[in-house]
């Protein structure tokens, strides 16, 4: 499945998304480089692991886990999140130009990032 395109006379995406079950339900990352092409790539390429690599703790710990291991690239607007439907829980954090959207029957709820 592909979520992402390159920009037009790129060859790869600064865009990306990691989804990471675990027995209480999954953690899942999308996030968008700044720029385009390979350096963007490269990015996201260094974010993956990291929610890879973590438990089901708090988003707002993988998201500082995330910023450290992204210092010194060009950064990127992220979001988290983690889903336990057996406790009926979903958390959020983001940080930069990002939306999530719960849609239900009644309506929406919006999530936002911090710019």
């Amino acid at each position: 499945m592909t979520v992402s395109a390159p920009i037009e006379g790129e060859l790869v995406s600064g865009d990306g998304y990691a989804l990471v079950p675990h027995a209480d339900g999954v953690l899942i990352m999308v996030i968008d480089a700044l720029g385009h092409g390979q350096v963007a790539a490269n990015v996201v390429a260094i974010a993956r692991p990291v929610i890879e690599r973590s438990s089901p703790i708090a988003v707002d710990f993988i998201l500082a886990d995330l910023a450290e291991a992204l210092r010194g690239t060009r950064g990127a607007a992220a979001a988290i999140v983690a889903i336990a439907p057996g406790r009926k829980e979903l958390t959020w954090a983001a940080v930069g130009d990002v939306q999530g959207v719960i849609a239900t029957t009644p309506g929406r709820t919006y999530l936002v990032g911090k710019p």
